[in-house]
């Protein structure tokens, strides 16, 4: 669970990239560390391991496989994963991971082109400009984490958090397997690339 503390002051934030890849790194699945290309299927991931790790009865209830179709309305999905996390943390100061993660899930509208506005969050702009992401360009519906990546994550990351924190982490990255898993699954179903 969560350890509820003192909600944290802007000198005592982790940063939240870190908590990305730390996330990203303990919930990839199988020995290649798959995960799906598409931040909409991580951003759900991310809130719903969350969600599992607090023993939330609010999980599962939006998932980007919920959403089907050309016509998906991506500013209702960031903005119910956002609630769900609210609701989850209502009333109750936070961890720093916590704190973390409700940065990078918070929706954030773009007005550029402004004829074209859309909805993104912290954790999609950053998952999109990983190394070795942002070399599928959209031409897999899966990757695996670099071995680089999952390296410094190991080696350099995960030490600069405190021993409550690394394992608040290693904790949600293993409840976001089970939604990391059905997502892939239905991507191999789905997908031809």
């Amino acid at each position: 669970m969560i350890k509820r503390v003192v909600t944290p002051t802007s000198v005592n934030v982790l940063p939240y990239e870190a908590v990305l890849e730390a996330l990203l790194v303990r919930g990839a699945v199988g020995n290649e560390l798959r995960l799906p290309s598409s931040a909409k299927f991580i951003l759900s991931e991310v809130v719903n391991g969350c969600l599992s790790h607090t023993g939330s009865n609010l999980v599962g209830r939006v998932l980007w496989l919920q959403y089907p179709g050309v016509d998906r309305d991506e500013r209702s999905f960031a903005r119910n994963l956002f609630e769900l996390l609210l609701q989850t943390q209502a009333g109750e100061p936070m961890d720093r991971v916590g704190a973390a993660i409700l940065t990078l899930a918070k929706p954030e509208q773009i007005h550029s082109p402004p004829e074209r506005p859309y909805m993104t969050t912290a954790l999609e702009s950053i998952y999109c400009g990983l190394p070795g992401q942002i070399y599928t360009g959209g031409s897999a519906s899966s990757w695996s984490l670099p071995s680089d990546l999952v390296l410094r994550v190991n080696k350099k990351v995960m030490p600069t958090f405190s021993g409550p924190e690394q394992q608040t982490i290693k904790n949600i990255g293993r409840a976001m397997q089970p939604f990391v898993e059905i997502d892939l699954q239905h991507i191999r179903k789905t997908y031809m690339y």
